[in-house]
């Protein structure tokens, strides 16, 4: 089975992450929740340092302030 790369910003943050399984500890990147609320860790805020919303469909390297990490 071939694994997938994810990539979203190092900056990408939710209460999700400190709940992550280890199965699949990268879930909450995938946004595959609904009422997960996202920060940066750049501003402690909902917007980016870009002052563009902070979600993982939003947080990719088109954004200047992305900084890549890679997830397996």
């Amino acid at each position: 089975m071939e694994k997938t790369v994810i990539s979203h910003c190092r900056y990408l943050r939710t209460k999700m992450a400190y709940l992550a399984d280890e199965e699949d500890s990268h879930m909450w990147r995938t946004n595959k929740s609904s009422t997960a609320n996202y920060w940066c860790l750049c501003t402690m805020g909902a917007a980016g340092p870009d002052d563009n919303l902070v979600v993982p469909e939003r947080c990719q390297a088109s954004r200047s302030c992305y900084k890549e990490i890679d997830l397996v």
